[in-house]
């Protein structure tokens, strides 16, 4: 069951055997008398009946800097992925509505968690109309069915436990450089039915961490191959209508952007003897010697990291490259598929890969992966076991791999 510290990801995209209608953006207050308690249907939503809630948040991460002379602030635009840091700007107005909307959904979670007795198959998350600029908050009620139909999972409070204690609206300030921006967002709650094959074994296979949250933001703009998924931006809209179909075996058909999904493929296992001058391995602390800084090739600072968490970056490395390289030409080098992690730098447990569409604004060219989001899910790995070998020492590692499927406008 998902944790107090858990909850879905930015984009808030998930499967559903019904269809869901227009958000009702609308600024209507509630006078805290309840609306709705008995269960919605499925697919259905109404606004939450709680108090309205006010949430600040003071950005420190050293990651962001803003940049007075043109207004915006400067973010890490690649991932733990790649070695050489690159960096993409965003106008500040645009990167507070994000950071705002990370606090928003933060502030909702937390009053569940205070509010509920449980927050299990419970989800937060956020998205917007097609061609509507305004944002909401949902709560969703989540329902698990197997292909008979009977119910295998499900929350443990009603549904119209859910909509009493989900404020209405959300209120989020956000501070940042000695400057400060601040939105509203209405909040609904929803009820959805999914097939049991959307359950996870680990709740964080189906649950992102706020800090993943902090992390995934998809990025208005997309300058390059290495500047994809950048930390700040706008999120992918989450669609209305019908998410997903099921087939006659229970298995969805179709998997709409921002919702990530395991890969289907037969497991891989690599391995690999680390050599290399410039690590050394201090039996005495069970700690790894690396250089923290050179002036040009000269070594003028070593870094002291423990030998289980370095070995543990390398292997999520080593795995990462087992995915890319599964494919010929690799994936690589392969426009608009990225492989990355979703967590900190340090930190990676999943290796994901990205399948992203871009849409040109200026004459409505589709730019697509020459290779199928089907056939990615089909042939990429489900799982990577990865081995590292370093000064006698070894470690092996499993990472589960995950296909994620983007589509966004270009707006160079």
């Amino acid at each position: 069951m998902p944790s107090r510290r858990q909850f879905l990801g930015a984009t808030a995209v998930v499967a559903t055997a019904g269809c869901l209608g227009s958000f009702d953006t609308g600024d209507s207050e509630s006078d805290g008398t309840p609306t709705t308690t008995a269960a919605l249907a499925t697919g259905e939503r109404t606004r939450g009946e709680a108090d309205r809630l006010t949430f600040e948040k003071t950005v420190t991460a050293d990651r962001y800097e803003y940049v007075e002379s043109n207004d915006t602030v400067r973010y890490p635009a690649t991932t733990s992925g790649w070695d050489d840091p690159e960096y993409g700007y965003e106008p500040f107005d645009e990167w507070v509505r994000v950071q705002c909307a990370e606090a928003r959904v933060e502030a909702v979670f937390d009053r569940l968690d205070r509010g509920l007795e449980s927050t299990a198959h419970v989800s937060v998350g956020f998205g917007r109309d097609p061609g509507s600029e305004e944002f909401s908050v949902f709560a969703e009620h989540q329902t698990y069915r197997d292909d008979a139909g009977t119910v295998v999972a499900e929350p443990d409070v009603p549904v119209g436990a859910l909509v009493v204690e989900t404020p209405h609206r959300v209120d989020a300030h956000v501070e940042f450089a000695e400057r400060s921006g601040s939105r509203s967002f209405p909040v609904f709650v929803r009820r959805a039915v999914l097939d049991e094959t959307w359950i996870e074994t680990d709740e964080s296979s189906a649950y992102c961490s706020r800090r993943c949250l902090m992390n995934i933001t998809v990025g208005k703009n997309m300058p390059s191959r290495r500047t994809f998924l950048a930390s700040v931006g706008t999120v992918v809209t989450l669609t209305t209508g019908c998410l997903t179909t099921l087939d006659s075996g229970g298995t969805p058909t179709t998997f709409e952007p921002g919702h990530r999904v395991r890969a289907e493929g037969e497991p891989v296992t690599t391995e690999t003897e680390i050599e290399d001058p410039e690590l050394e391995y201090i039996e005495s602390n069970d700690t790894v010697r690396y250089p923290e800084k050179k002036s040009g090739e000269t070594i003028v600072e070593y870094g002291f990291i423990s030998f289980d968490e370095w070995a543990h970056n390398e292997s999520w490395h080593l795995a990462r490259d087992a995915v890319v390289n599964q494919f010929r030409p690799p994936l690589s080098d392969r426009e608009y598929i990225y492989v990355s992690s979703e967590e900190e730098p340090n930190e990676q447990e999943d290796v994901v890969v990205h399948h992203v569409t871009v849409q040109e604004e200026s004459d409505e060219t589709v730019h697509e992966p020459e290779v199928g989001f089907f056939r990615l899910l089909s042939e990429t790995p489900r799982t990577v076991t990865a081995t590292v070998q370093f000064a006698g020492r070894g470690v092996t590692n499993e990472h589960r791999v995950f296909v994620k499927r983007y589509s966004q406008n270009d707006n160079e």
